[in-house]
């Protein structure tokens, strides 16, 4: 895979990702990243959702193009990418996926927004009734940087890149030439831009302090998948246009070409370019821009999400049933004066992270060391169901050298298992 801007900027080439993939979806020999797999009990019948049926009815070394472009766009650097880039309402709001999101992700759909840990009052109501002692959200400082992918930038992966501009220096086409049986393009059609947080740290340090809660509040807002694990989002790049595709099958000339050509227009200052895919091959290419218009302040309202940074939960199979039966009282109603009983000396933080955007300073030089580890940290305790110990396996990010690049330099892993 190699990574090319406009014409005339550098490019570089990745190595091969070696590294312990917690995600699980950067090695191309593995399962798929976010299978859905729910089964009932297995003397009786099995639950398949409509859009699974035909992976499990396939053998498993068939992929689907949307999993072969989300593997192949990781060593790039940029995040989890997103097949979906266009805002799904209602999951979305008005500037699409905003730091603070969580949500679930899927191959095909990509990401879903369930709420805002900064938007939504009722989470910060369900901690506070729930025993804990008062919760202070962490910091939401948020950044920006600009032209984080210049329009004429690409990303590739099995396939060479040309990118054709006019005598006055607009872009007019791109053009890829497929050199692998299986491949992946992106082409940045308009500028890019990355919003992140100041102080991602402190949002990794609340999640390890209040996981259940978060799942248990998700899981009212809409119903969480039991295979599903809670995407919480500290960055994203969006974009006001955008052309991907991907492919799985060889070609042979002239098949083995895709060329995505701009449309003409108006010429308009606050026109979005828009582009199509003329030549497909045997790829599933798409393309789309946003409706709205261009202003001085676009950076805050660009919509379409390229690429995702932040931090993963999961849970165990235990883990769920333990915090769902028997179901707090302060799943429907915060207000419930038992829901839970009260734990004075709140969470065992001795290992695990603080909510109160601080991190204990022995703990952050450790894992600064370390690079990545496994703590321990123990929820408030409860006569229903949050008196659980879990393990939490967290790997750090960025990776520790520059040699490897992993799927652990975007999204952290937070695994909680019952003990």
């Amino acid at each position: 895979m190699w990574v090319g801007q406009a014409p005339n900027d550098a490019t570089y080439s990745p190595q091969q990702n070696t590294t312990p993939d917690p995600v699980g979806v950067a090695k191309e020999n593995c399962k798929p990243p976010i299978a859905n797999e729910g089964k009932g009990p297995e003397d009786d019948f099995n639950v398949l959702a409509l859009d699974d049926l035909d992976l499990h009815s396939m053998s498993a070394q068939v992929v689907t193009n949307a999993e072969i472009y989300v593997r192949n766009m990781l060593c790039a650097r940029a995040g989890l990418a997103c097949w979906s880039p266009r805002p799904r309402k209602p999951f979305t709001g008005e500037r699409g996926v905003v730091p603070g999101d969580v949500g679930t992700y899927d191959l095909t759909d990509g990401f879903k927004t369930i709420f805002n840990i900064w938007r939504d009052e009722a989470l910060l109501k369900r901690i506070n009734t729930s025993g804990l002692q008062s919760c202070k959200l962490p910091p939401n400082d948020t950044m920006f940087h600009l032209d984080e992918l210049k329009e004429g930038a690409t990303i590739v992966s099995g396939t060479s890149s040309n990118v054709h501009e006019s005598e006055d220096g607009r872009i007019t086409s791109f053009e890829f030439h497929c050199t692998s049986e299986q491949g992946a393009v992106f082409a940045s059609t308009s500028s890019a831009d990355l919003e992140e947080l100041v102080h991602p740290i402190a949002l990794r340090d609340f999640l390890v302090q209040y996981a259940g809660i978060i799942y248990q509040h998700a899981n009212a807002v809409r119903r969480v998948a039991d295979e599903d694990s809670l995407y919480i989002v500290s960055g994203c790049i969006k974009s006001d246009s955008w052309a991907l595709a991907a492919y799985k099958e060889p070609a042979q000339a002239p098949h083995d070409v895709l060329k995505l050509v701009r449309k003409a227009t108006a010429n308009r200052v606050d026109q979005i370019p828009t582009y199509m895919w003329t030549l497909r091959g045997t790829a599933e290419a798409r393309s789309d821009s946003t409706s709205t218009p261009v202003t001085s302040e676009r950076h805050q309202k660009k919509d379409q999400c390229l690429f995702l940074r932040g931090f993963k939960l999961c849970f165990s199979k235990d883990f769920r049933l333990r915090l769902k039966d028997p179901p707090l009282k302060f799943d429907h109603d915060p207000d419930s004066k038992d829901a839970t009983d009260s734990n004075p000396e709140g969470p065992d933080t001795s290992q695990g992270g603080h909510g109160q955007g601080r991190s204990d300073s022995a703990n952050s030089k450790n894992n600064e060391s370390q690079g990545s580890g496994t703590s321990s940290a123990k929820p408030p305790s409860s006569s229903r169901n949050l008196s659980l110990e879990i393990g939490i396996r967290i790997y750090s990010f960025p990776p520790s050298s520059d040699k490897v690049w992993s799927v652990t330099a975007f999204w952290m892993s937070i695994d909680y298992d019952s003990r």
